[in-house]
């Protein structure tokens, strides 16, 4: 990911391979939400709406983060000419960025809330009060201040470096942090009460657990706000690590978003998996030939699949397949005559 100190300081490679990165994973969890949607037959939602909106809203913070790199960006060599142009565009596109940022982590965080509305009753008072406590705290709490950051960025063009900024923005991103730790406990009283085996209670838990990484990537994020302030990073690594940890923190809360919604089309590709190397051990099995050679041994044939035993009768010198699990000789009496012959 690059090192604060490194020489000459151009940081554009990196940049630019972990955008494209987060631009494919995110297209892909977008492409496997719809599938999974369709495989159930189901009409979309409000989640769906806000997820689908925060896609496409994260897909622009990271096509600005790319555009950012042909500008000089995170090049120490190329902000140490100081073109006007390219510092403009650069403060712009901060700007909307910031505004991207915001609109992401909201709209994904959202779309998580109204998902528990969708899978768990608001009928239950306990599970009613912790949803409008999230929600509450989501929109006054963390919006209103990061929102007014914004808007004091944009009056004075560049807030990063001002006392404001150093304060503010670590602040944030901690009320953003604890906000994800909040919904992370919202379904665990719910599913705590579902009379499921303890195993299935785990695995539901673990499957909406999965917000621990937008969490890991939050907490992250604040942690770094805290330390650049008592650190002399060069320009060009200061903007490199906010462009990265920004797309970085967005596209994990929208794939999180999706993940608890992706089990149909994770069946069903497993089934297609399963099947395919059905077919493939199947097709090995039945090329495999005797080294011998000899008649006895081609017509000597046993199935493991479905444990039918193959036999050779002598006077017809056919083969007749005998189920053994269809043939029940404790029940079936056998007269004495017929002993020792296949039954027909």
């Amino acid at each position: 990911m690059g090192h604060p100190y490194s020489v000459p300081a151009v940081y554009d490679e990196p940049a630019r391979g972990i955008l494209s990165t987060l631009i494919a994973l995110t297209t892909v969890c977008a492409i496997a939400r719809v599938a999974s949607r369709w495989i159930q037959k189901a009409d979309s939602a409000a989640d769906d709406y806000l997820s689908y909106l925060a896609y496409f809203l994260n897909l622009a913070n990271l096509i600005s983060g790319i555009l950012l790199i042909p500008k000089h960006a995170v090049s120490l060599p190329g902000l140490m000419l100081g073109n006007p142009d390219d510092l403009d565009y650069i403060t712009n596109s901060f700007i909307a960025i910031g505004i991207f940022y915001i609109l992401t982590i909201l709209l994904s965080k959202l779309s998580v809330l109204f998902l528990f509305r969708r899978i768990f009753t608001m009928h239950i008072t306990t599970f009613r009060i912790a949803w409008w406590a999230n929600l509450l705290f989501l929109v006054p709490c963390w919006t209103a201040p990061v929102f007014t950051l914004m808007g004091l960025s944009i009056a004075r063009k560049d807030l990063r470096q001002s006392d404001i900024s150093k304060i503010g923005t670590p602040v944030v991103a901690a009320l953003n942090a604890f906000s994800d730790i909040m919904m992370l406990l919202l379904p665990v009283w719910s599913i705590s009460k579902l009379r499921l085996p303890k195993q299935q209670k785990i695995a539901l838990v673990g499957v909406f657990a999965v917000a621990m990484i937008a969490t890991g990537v939050s907490i992250g994020r604040a942690a770094l706000l805290f330390i650049r302030n008592h650190v002399q990073w060069n320009p060009a690594y200061n903007t490199y690590m906010d462009i990265v940890m920004t797309a970085s923190e967005t596209s994990a809360a929208f794939m999180c978003s999706c993940l608890p919604v992706l089990k149909p089309i994770i069946i069903k590709v497993n089934k297609l998996c399963s099947r395919s190397v059905s077919r493939i051990t199947g097709t090995l099995q039945t090329g495999r030939r005797d080294p011998t050679g000899s008649k006895a041994s081609r017509l000597s044939l046993h199935s493991d699949r479905d444990t039918d035993t193959w036999k050779v009768n002598s006077s017809q010198k056919g083969i007749h397949r005998v189920r053994e699990y269809d043939v029940d000789v404790d029940v079936i009496p056998l007269q004495s005559g017929m002993r020792g012959h296949s039954p027909s």
